[in-house]
């Protein structure tokens, strides 16, 4: 559930050659209040798969972050999202861990989370 700050900063980040023809995920896709989505599906890759630990808008495959490895294998996505997700997950470390096990070699890790000293919280407490 990103902030428009967080879809600006891929909007700045990435770009079509990033993306077109590639194999995209994205961790912690439930778009509460916007989504880049829109922004990524708009330059063509070959798959867009949105997993969150809740069904919701953007959601294709529910699963945790914790379970992405499980669920994928390695080196599966050639690109791989997670804007703000992070401070929703208690096991934080293992979830950076599975998303770096799912990217491809040579792949791309786009990861964004609340500044220093935002607890760990559900949503939306």
């Amino acid at each position: 559930m990103p902030a428009v700050s967080a879809i600006i900063f891929g909007a700045r980040h990435l770009s079509p050659e990033h993306i077109q023809g590639k194999r995209v995920i994205d961790v912690g896709a439930c778009d509460f209040n916007g989504s880049i989505r829109p922004l990524v599906e708009s330059w063509h890759p070959s798959e867009y798969i949105g997993v969150d630990i809740i069904e919701g808008p953007c959601v294709d495959i529910v699963c945790s972050a914790d379970d992405l490895l499980a669920k994928f294998g390695p080196s599966s996505f050639d690109i791989v999202l997670s804007i703000e997700m992070l401070e929703h997950s208690r096991f934080w470390k293992k979830s950076i861990s599975n998303m770096k096990q799912i990217c491809k070699p040579g792949g791309q890790i786009i990861l964004t989370t609340r500044s220093l000293g935002y607890p760990c919280h559900g949503y939306p407490n």
